[in-house]
């Protein structure tokens, strides 16, 4: 078991990710169940879905014509209240002495082949097959990890991360689910 004890803000992000992810239904690149190709949006009119060539997946973008306020057309699940991207805010955050301690258990130990990498096209996403674990930080219990996403700008600089803070993205983004 290896105990990560160190303040930082990364363990706040990851807490504020989890519990994010927890509520929200909406990540239209992986959410199950998608609307048809033809769909109404909020504003009541039909829209195309378009789609990977590889993967099938409705395509979406951070800004622009398949940016967040237009994910509704690809997955109705994306058009509640509580979404991602979120900006994290300083004012807003609070932290507690049981967010400090973040467990991390089997990371340790050599993974089996049964663990793989998949390229998303957004992210690159490391899918763990194997018994890997994340407790402590506040969480109410154990739970089993099954993927690491990391989402990137592109170049080096560049704002890749999916969630900001203050307003402030970042070169690169790391999640657990």
């Amino acid at each position: 078991m290896r105990r990560l004890l160190e303040p930082c803000w990364w363990i706040l992000f990851l807490k504020i990710t989890s519990s994010v992810l927890h509520y929200v239904v909406c990540f239209p690149a992986l959410t199950e169940g998608y609307v048809g190709s033809l769909h109404d949006n909020r504003q009541g009119s039909s829209a195309q879905v378009r789609r990977r060539k590889a993967s099938g997946d409705p395509y979406w973008a951070y800004s622009g014509a398949y940016g967040p306020e237009h994910w509704v057309t690809s997955s109705v699940s994306c058009g509640g209240r509580h979404q991602s991207p979120i900006d994290i805010l300083d004012q807003h955050a609070r932290v507690g002495e049981e967010y400090q301690e973040l467990q991390l258990d089997g990371f340790d130990v050599e993974s089996s082949n049964k663990t793989w990498m998949k390229n998303t096209g957004k992210t690159v996403a490391i899918l763990l097959k194997d018994d890997y674990f994340v407790s402590g930080a506040g969480l109410p219990g154990r739970f089993k990890a099954e993927k690491v996403e990391f989402h990137w700008g592109h170049s080096n600089g560049s704002a890749g991360s999916e969630h900001s803070i203050n307003g402030r993205r970042f070169p690169v983004e790391v999640r657990e689910s």
